[in-house]
């Protein structure tokens, strides 16, 4: 047993770098590589959103089938498939010299997001413990944040010295030293005699914490209102996907230098390791509804700052950057709270299942509207300032359901 409990903390470690690539790599860190993959033969701003668009279809893809794909490999080598897809993403970003390439990467990219992202993280660390598992999942999940800071300042010196192909061979050789250092450090359950069905029945039910139900007493939510909260969810994630990703490209074409926009993108990964404890923490402390007020009001500062950009002040662009990264945690464990505390009695799975679709689908919808909008106004400066409409709106919903349906929650 005592073997068993040092073994938790290979665990997270090993989840950690999970995060670390198979959603670092393709999702928080990239932004640092837009600019260039924009500037390739037939590409284009247009075609940049549609590479982010195709992968965020994928993951969307991939997250609603995450459970039968767990269920069908178990989990070490389901794991590995994950990361493998980044693994072939990075190889075929390298070897890209136009569009086909770069959307098979895309579509890998997000299938290694979905498979090996939270998800995959969670029924890893839901085997292994039984206590304590929030705050190993939170531990874990800042492996994410930790690439958008590590990345760009690698990534950056590879791309200007050396070459794009150089920087993205390189990630994909990490990707595929962890894979396989992963394959053989970890296994499906402390107890390896576990019955396969225990397996299936986790599969089913990635997230320990999912499976409680509100508090007994509190008003049920109609389905009326249920789709409203779930319109919510849909404008954060048309916020959240199309605002992280275009960061660096927002800054090199309001003419700031390249330099300045890849340490922009690493402060976002920085202060976004921050925001994910600190959502959390202001929830317990101040209520949910009170601390979501908090981080919207303080998201909608980030997101105004951006859309000023065309102002050419550098200041905006470093308080966009601090402001919008402190408040976009909300987008990660704010997402996961609401779902649980706006479910109704036994629904609390599905209501999890649904919001993360729902957010997905936000972000696929709206993710090649960046480019457009860039051609059409000459800057992304215009796409920011959509999102921000797109924060109010689900804020909006957010307070509402909470004032309505959960006056009980502060």
């Amino acid at each position: 047993m005592v073997e068993e409990s040092r073994y938790r903390s290979v665990i997270v470690a090993y989840c950690f770098v999970l995060m670390f690539v198979s959603f670092g790599f393709s999702n928080t860190s990239f932004s640092v590589y837009q600019p260039y993959i924009v500037e390739l033969p037939g590409v284009g701003d247009t075609g940049g959103s549609f590479i982010v668009g195709l992968r965020t279809l994928s993951y969307m893809v991939a997250t609603i089938f995450v459970n039968r794909f767990y269920a069908a490999l178990h989990m070490r080598w389901g794991v590995f498939v994950a990361m493998l897809c980044t693994v072939l993403a990075f190889s075929a970003f390298a070897l890209a010299d136009g569009m086909p390439l770069l959307c098979a990467g895309a579509v890998l990219g997000g299938l290694g997001m979905g498979f090996g992202g939270m998800v995959g993280m969670t029924l890893v660390l839901s085997r292994w413990f039984d206590a304590h598992v929030s705050t190993a999942i939170g531990i874990a999940s800042v492996g994410s944040a930790a690439a958008s800071v590590v990345v760009p300042l690698i990534a950056y010196p590879v791309i200007q010295n050396v070459s794009l192909h150089a920087a993205f061979g390189i990630e994909a050789l990490v990707a595929a030293a962890a894979a396989v250092v992963l394959l053989f450090l970890v296994h499906d359950r402390p107890s390896q005699t576990a019955a396969p069905a225990a397996a299936a029945d986790q599969s089913a039910a990635p997230d320990t914490a999912a499976q409680a139900d509100p508090e007994p007493g509190r008003r049920p939510i109609p389905a009326h209102a249920a789709r409203i909260i779930l319109v919510g969810m849909f404008l954060l994630g048309m916020m959240t996907f199309s605002g992280l990703p275009y960061i660096s490209i927002l800054m090199t074409t309001e003419g700031l230098s390249p330099v300045f926009a890849a340490s922009m993108v690493s402060l976002t990964g920085f202060v976004m390791m921050f925001s994910k404890l600190a959502v959390g923490v202001a929830f317990d402390r101040a209520g949910t509804r009170r601390g979501s007020l908090v981080f919207f009001l303080i998201l909608f500062a980030g997101l105004a700052c951006f859309s000023l950009m065309p102002l050419h002040w550098a200041w905006l662009a470093l308080a966009g950057t601090l402001l919008y990264s402190l408040g976009v945690g909300l987008a990660s464990t704010g997402v996961s709270i609401w779902s649980l505390e706006l479910s109704n009695p036994g629904e609390s799975a599905r209501s999890v299942r649904n919001f993360q679709i729902s957010y997905t689908l936000g972000g696929v919808c709206y993710s090649m509207f960046p480019g457009l909008l860039k051609e059409t106004f000459g800057t992304y400066s215009a796409s920011y300032f959509a999102i921000l409409l797109f924060a109010v709106g689900a804020a909006a919903i957010i307070l509402w359901a909470y004032r309505a349906y959960r006056p009980d929650i502060r």
